[in-house]
């Protein structure tokens, strides 16, 4: 028996995942593991929602050649879960030859994607955000994490006081 999707705004999906770039942790993160040489702190977040309406938002400074860049990527990722929701994970069928990359997952009756960081961090983000939200258990965002081996960063993002130089 399927159950309904647990009804979510999109502002506040969206606010969720303002929190992690307001997150010293994750910053912190950002600027030890992430950006470097790339200078990489924030990109697109990409929301289907149930009724199969898509938003867009930036999360966090992205650099103005990268904005189309990034939305891009982020609406791709989402429109290809939509068309095989079955995937759980854009890991799933990702194609880097064809631009095609990880970083967007279902979960709840809702579309999450990202780019703008690198390819493991964004699926990372997505599922955080996904759990943070209450959209999938924690358990079974878990096994959708081991898919692309986000699973560390996944848990570090759930619980920041993990995150630390040098980790």
């Amino acid at each position: 028996m399927q159950t309904q999707p647990h009804i979510v705004s999109t502002d506040h999906i969206h606010k969720i995942a303002r929190s992690f770039f307001d997150s010293p942790a994750f910053l912190l993160y950002l600027q030890t593991k992430e950006s470097q040489p790339k200078q990489r702190w924030g990109g697109y977040l990409c929301i289907i929602d149930p009724t199969g309406s898509m938003n867009t938002h930036i999360i966090g400074d992205v650099p103005q050649p990268k904005c189309l860049h990034y939305i891009r990527y982020a609406q791709e990722k989402a429109r290809r879960l939509k068309a095989n929701p079955e995937l759980e994970s854009s890991w799933r069928n990702r194609n880097p030859a064809e631009e095609q990359y990880g970083g967007g997952i279902c979960a709840g009756g809702y579309i999450l994607s990202f780019s703008g960081l690198a390819e493991l961090t964004d699926e990372a983000l997505v599922l955080a955000i996904a759990a943070r939200v209450g959209l999938q258990t924690e358990e079974s965002l878990r096994d959708i994490a081991h898919l692309s081996g986000s699973h560390e960063l996944f848990h570090t993002l759930l619980y920041p006081e993990l995150i630390a130089v040098g980790t």
